[in-house]
């Protein structure tokens, strides 16, 4: 098993910055062209399914991905609020740094974020969680008790998904 698959990373050399930017634009544009588009769009009907069932969210994520988790949370709470509609309720997992300390000071960091899940989260209530390798521990221990609570897993991962690909409803 894979955990840090960043030596895969391909870097991108150049001599000058216009030639940077026009090798980045066309690296950027062929990695978005491999998206895969049904699997977004299972994506956001799941949470716009939990959105307006007006369940809770619960994002997590380790280092840069953990900042991901972080912004995106602020993102959907302040950028969706609207009078007509229903206003995401997200919880970021590793925000809350007093929680957070305490938890992995206490039971550890690969259990941190699972117990949190574990305490607050409801049958119904979303996972979404972000993992470049997609094989962090705390992560899919996070993602395993999401699944043992009857809760959905969205998961963002990058190169092949890792094991939480196998754990998510959609990846």
């Amino acid at each position: 098993m894979e955990l840090d698959p960043r030596h895969r990373n391909e870097k991108i050399s150049a001599a000058s910055i216009s030639e940077y930017t026009a090798r980045y634009v066309e690296k950027l544009h062929r990695v978005l062209g491999a998206v895969d588009c049904n699997a977004l769009e299972d994506a956001y009907k799941l949470v716009s399914s939990v959105i307006q069932q007006d369940r809770q969210i619960f994002v997590g994520g380790n280092g840069g991905s953990s900042a991901i988790a972080d912004h995106l949370c602020c993102d959907w709470v302040k950028g969706t609020h609207v009078s007509f509609l229903p206003a995401a309720r997200v919880y970021p997992l590793v925000s809350s740094t007093a929680l957070y300390s305490a938890l992995v000071n206490d039971i550890g960091v690969e259990n941190a974020m699972a117990r949190q899940v574990e305490m607050l989260g409801r049958p119904g209530d979303m996972v979404l969680l972000i993992s470049s390798s997609g094989n962090s521990p705390n992560i899919l221990k996070t993602a395993k008790v999401a699944r043992d609570k009857d809760m959905r897993i969205l998961a963002f991962t990058g190169f092949s998904g890792g094991q939480l690909k196998d754990l998510a409803d959609v990846c």
